[in-house]
């Protein structure tokens, strides 16, 4: 579910891999009011996309993370096992882990090939659900995951909130795993996503 901040009437979404579940427990520990905010029935209630949640809210906002780094990060994440353990996800509704194979390759260079060849723009386009493309922005607030702790900071203050002190906030669902990447392959991932890389990362 996307978070509803309830003294500002606000919402923040949550793509997968963005630093989620350190903002539910980051907005917790800076003592900030929030609740699941509740999607429309036929979807996964966690990451759901804006036009998902019927409600109106006076501010928006959503993180977004490079493309490079939010792959690695998903395989990391899921390597090795059965997208059928996660209870949320039933692919009769829509949830993100539709975007990929019911099992993720061990080996990442595998994966990366992978999703070069069948989700070319993946990445830009999962996140142009959340925010719209470029000149179609639908999102008051983007919060780059490289200084989410500032970001979200910046707009609680701007919301009317006393400035938390986020930093103090420890990592959370933080996995190791090698990722290599075929030469070949990272120069084609770059170039499928170049629109999003150049839109925040350049």
């Amino acid at each position: 579910m996307a978070i509803h901040l309830v003294n500002a009437e606000s919402i923040l979404f949550e793509p997968v891999r963005c630093g989620t579940t350190w903002m539910r427990e980051a907005l917790t520990e800076a003592g900030i009011e929030w609740r699941p905010a509740r999607p429309v029935d036929g979807v996964c209630p966690r990451h759901a996309l804006p036009h998902h949640y019927t409600g109106e809210f006076a501010e928006s906002a959503c993180p977004v993370r490079h493309p490079k780094e939010w792959l690695e990060s998903y395989w990391r994440f899921h390597t090795g096992v059965s997208l059928a353990h996660d209870d949320a996800f039933q692919r009769g509704r829509w949830y993100p882990h539709q975007f990929f194979p019911d099992r993720i390759p061990d080996d990442f260079g595998e994966f990366a090939t992978w999703f070069v060849a069948s989700r070319p723009a993946g990445v830009t386009r999962y996140f142009e659900w959340f925010v719209g493309p470029a000149g179609g922005e639908r999102i008051d607030r983007i919060l780059r995951l490289e200084r989410l702790a500032d970001d979200l900071a910046d707009w609680l203050e701007s919301l009317g909130h006393e400035r938390p002190d986020l930093l103090r906030n420890r990592d959370v669902n933080h996995r190791e795993g090698e990722t290599r990447w075929p030469t070949d392959v990272l120069t084609r991932f770059v170039e499928c996503e170049r629109s999003m890389i150049a839109r925040w990362y350049e």
